[in-house]
C-alpha cells in the first residue's frame, strides 16, 4: 500500500490524496482518493485522464498496473539501469510499489509516493556543474555494466535517484542558482557530438514556431554536456512548486505495447476531448509543426513518451518539445522511413502526403495546413545555420546533409508560397 501525494499548483509541500494498492497476481493497480482530498478547497485530479475525484476505486489494468500519471513518475531504461546497479532492481521485472517508493522529488509531474501518510519528503540534494567529472565517470561505469568502485559508490549513494531520469541514454539532474536542469551526458557508444546537435536541432525546432526549454551547454573535460531546464519546476524563495505532467501515452490511454494505436491523431483529439477549454488553434498548429519537423529532421524517436502536456489545475498547455534529434541517413539508400506515432491516414509512414491527411485533427484546412508545410520546410533549409551557431564540427554537420536536404523538405518547398497563413499558425 502506497499513499499518493500530491503538490497542488503554488504549493512546495504536498497532501496526501489516496492510496495505490499493488495486485502482483493480477498485475492490476488500485487507486482511491482519501475522504478528505476530495473535500479539500482547489483539489484536482492527480491523474486528469483516468483519475478523475470520486470516492470509488479506480483500477489500472495496463502498464503493469500503473495509472498514466504514475507510470510516467518512474523511470525509463536508463533509469532502471541506474536503479539495478544501486538496489538490484531488474530492468524487466518491475516492481510497481518499489519503482514508485524509490523515486524521489527528481521525479516528473507533481506527484509524491510514500510509503505512509506520515512519513516526509525524501531528502533532495541534486548535484552541481562541479560534479560533471564524477558524474561521467559513473554513467560510463553504468553503461558498459562495469562494477562500481566502491568510491563511486560512495559520491553516487545519495544522488542515485537524481540519476535515474528516464529515457535511454546517460542523464542526471543537477541543481544551480537558478533551479533545476536535466543533464543529458554523453554515451560512450556515441559517433558524434550528440550534445551540440541536439542544442542545434532544438533551436532550429524553436525557429520553426515550436517551443522548447531553455538550454545551455556544459563542458567537463573533453566532453560537451547539454543541459535543459526542468518546465515542471519554478524555483521560489521557500522551495520549488510543480506542474501536473502526463505523457501522450498517458493522455490516450493506452499500453505502451499498443504500437499500432499510438499516433498523434489520437493525441491531439484526446487533448480537445479531454480539456476542450485548453485546447485552442495555436496548439493544434504548434503539434502539426512538430510533426513536420520529426519528418524533416528524421527524428525517429518521437514515441508517445517523447511528448506531453502540463497541468496547473485544470488549464493545460502542451510540455515543451524535448528529444529531438535527428538521425542519419546514408547518401544513395532509401530516404522512406517511418516515425514513431502515425501522423496520418496512411499510418507512420513520413510523408508529406500522409501528414497533411491528418490536418483536420489540429484544427487545420487544407490551406493552412500546406502554408505550414510550406514554412517549417524552409525554415529547415537553415539548418547548417543552427549547426554551425551550436558548434557542430564540419565533420559531424556533414553527417547530416542527407537527413536535411530530403525529397520530403523539397516537397514542401514546391508547395505554393502565397498560401502562407499568419504566423501564429
Amino acid at each position: 500500500m502506497i499513499t499518493i501525494f500530491i503538490y497542488l499548483p503554488g504549493q512546495v509541500e504536498a497532501m496526501p490524496a489516496g492510496q495505490y494498492q499493488y495486485d502482483a497476481q493480477n498485475r492490476v493497480g488500485h487507486f482511491t482518493y482519501f475522504p478528505e482530498y476530495l473535500e479539500a478547497s482547489g483539489a484536482v485530479p492527480v491523474d486528469a485522464i483516468t483519475l478523475p475525484l470520486g470516492a470509488t476505486r479506480q483500477s489500472a489494468i495496463f502498464n503493469d498496473g500503473l495509472h498514466g500519471a504514475f507510470r510516467d513518475s518512474v523511470p525509463d531504461l536508463w533509469g532502471r539501469l541506474v536503479l539495478e546497479k544501486f538496489h538490484g532492481l531488474p530492468v524487466n521485472a518491475v516492481d510497481p510499489e518499489r519503482l514508485l517508493l524509490l523515486s524521489d522529488a527528481s521525479r516528473a509531474g507533481n506527484l509524491d509516493f510514500r510509503e505512509s501518510r506520515s512519513q516526509g519528503e525524501k531528502a533532495f540534494g541534486p548535484p552541481a556543474v562541479e560534479d560533471f567529472d564524477d558524474l561521467l565517470e559513473a554513467a560510463a561505469m553504468i553503461e558498459n555494466n562495469a562494477k562500481l568502485t566502491p568510491h563511486m559508490r560512495m559520491i553516487m549513494g545519495h544522488r542515485v535517484s537524481n540519476f535515474s531520469m528516464g529515457g535511454a541514454r546517460p542523464k542526471c539532474l543537477i541543481e544551480s542558482d537558478d533551479g533545476l536542469w536535466l543533464a543529458k551526458l554523453p554515451s560512450t557508444r556515441d559517433t558524434w557530438n550528440n550534445a551540440r546537435v541536439e542544442l542545434a536541432t532544438m533551436r532550429l525546432a524553436e525557429s520553426c514556431g515550436i517551443r522548447v526549454p531553455r538550454m545551455r551547454l556544459a563542458q567537463a573535460g573533453r566532453s560537451d554536456i547539454l543541459l535543459l531546464k526542468r518546465f515542471d519546476r519554478e524555483k521560489i524563495a521557500t522551495g520549488y512548486t510543480r506542474l501536473g505532467y502526463l505523457s501522450a501515452l498517458s493522455v490516450m490511454g493506452l499500453d505502451e505495447n499498443e504500437w499500432n494505436r499510438h499516433s498523434y491523431l489520437a493525441f491531439a483529439d484526446s487533448l480537445r476531448a479531454f480539456f476542450p477549454h485548453s485546447w485552442t488553434k495555436d496548439k493544434g498548429a504548434e503539434l502539426f509543426r512538430r510533426i513536420l519537423l520529426n519528418v524533416f529532421t528524421r527524428n525517429t524517436d518521437d514515441h508517445a513518451r517523447n511528448h506531453g502536456i502540463l497541468l496547473c489545475g485544470a488549464r493545460m498547455e502542451l510540455a515543451p518539445a524535448f528529444d529531438v534529434t535527428p538521425t542519419m541517413a546514408s547518401p544513395g539508400i532509401s530516404t522512406e522511413f517511418h516515425l514513431a506515432m502515425a501522423p496520418g491516414r496512411l499510418g507512420r509512414v513520413a510523408s508529406i502526403e500522409n501528414v497533411l491527411s491528418g490536418a483536420a485533427h489540429f484544427g487545420l484546412h487544407d490551406e493552412q495546413a500546406a502554408a505550414i508545410v510550406h514554412d517549417v520546410g524552409e525554415r529547415v533549409g537553415l539548418w547548417r545555420k543552427y549547426f554551425e551557431e551550436a558548434g557542430v564540427s564540419e565533420e559531424d554537420t556533414e553527417k547530416f546533409g542527407t537527413t536535411f536536404e530530403s525529397p520530403q523538405r523539397e516537397e514542401a518547398l514546391r508547395m505554393a508560397s502565397d498560401c502562407r497563413t499568419p504566423t501564429a499558425l
